[in-house]
Formats: C-alpha cells, structure tokens, sequence
C-alpha cells in the first residue's frame, strides 16, 4: 500500500510570502523623497512599503477591536429584560 505525505499548505504559504518579499525588497531599493507640509525626507523605498504597512495593520487592528465591542453591545440590547 502507497503511503501518502501530508501537504504541509502552511509551509508553502510561508515560503511563498518570504519569495514575494525578497523579489519585492531587490526591486524597490531606490531612494524616494517625501515631502509633507514643511519637512522632506529621503528613505529607501522598500522602507517606505513597509511603514505603509505596519501602519495600515495597526488601524485596521484597532478599527477591528472596537468595532467588535460595539457588536457585543448592540446584540445584548435586545436581550435584557
């Protein structure tokens, strides 16, 4: 009887992500200049990816959590007697 392997899916997916962002880190190394209102900055471009990055996960990780509480609220409203 064949003995089948089990696909480890988490792995590939995990690799695949470490692929994509080196892929991504050797073309973005260009230096970019930013400006806002009166200050400018130069920074290499793959960092700016990254900071847009951590700071769209962290709203999306706090729009997340209170709109849970939120939820819990509204559905015990109907519930108290």
């Amino acid at each position: 009887m064949a003995r089948r392997r089990k696909v480890r899916w988490h792995l590939i997916a995990v690799l695949s992500l470490v692929l994509v962002f080196v892929v991504v880190v050797l073309q973005n190394t260009q230096v970019v200049r930013i400006q806002l209102l009166f200050w400018s900055l130069s920074m290499s471009r793959i960092l700016l990816l990254l900071f847009s990055l951590v700071v769209g996960f962290a709203v999306g990780y706090y729009v997340a959590r209170r709109g849970r509480g939120r939820d819990e609220d509204y559905a015990t409203v109907g519930k108290q007697e």
